[in-house]
């Protein structure tokens, strides 16, 4: 699974888990979710947005340097052969670190809790 999906995934689920702790999550009927999505996003989740993008640039903040350069490139969509070519390292390496990375990261995000929805 590509970095960007998963973090994607990891994302929604800790939104999904938080508007479910302040009881603001409204489970739909089947004929409510075939209706069409409003266009206009609300300042709710304009905010969430925002602060998901602030906890993500907080958390790879706090990676050490060796995993932010493959985590960053990865995101970028570099493939493991381009991040290896360009840091001077072995496939393996970067593959390596990229799981590190994306451990350390999830543990960020997470609160250092285990997410029990990955």
């Amino acid at each position: 699974m590509p970095f960007a999906a998963w973090l994607f995934i990891v994302a929604r689920n800790r939104a999904v888990s938080e508007l479910r702790r302040r009881g603001r999550l409204k489970i739909l009927s089947f004929d409510e979710s075939r209706a069409a999505p409003d266009p206009a996003p609300h300042g709710e989740d304009i905010l969430i947005d925002r602060e998901r993008h602030q906890a993500l640039k907080d958390s790879l903040a706090q990676l050490p340097e060796m995993y932010q350069s493959v985590i960053l490139k990865s995101l970028k969509g570099d493939s493991i052969r381009e991040i290896a070519k360009l840091e001077a390292l072995t496939p393996g390496t970067v593959k390596s670190r990229l799981f590190r990375a994306r451990k350390q990261l999830k543990s960020l995000l997470c609160g250092g809790k285990r997410s029990e929805t990955i």
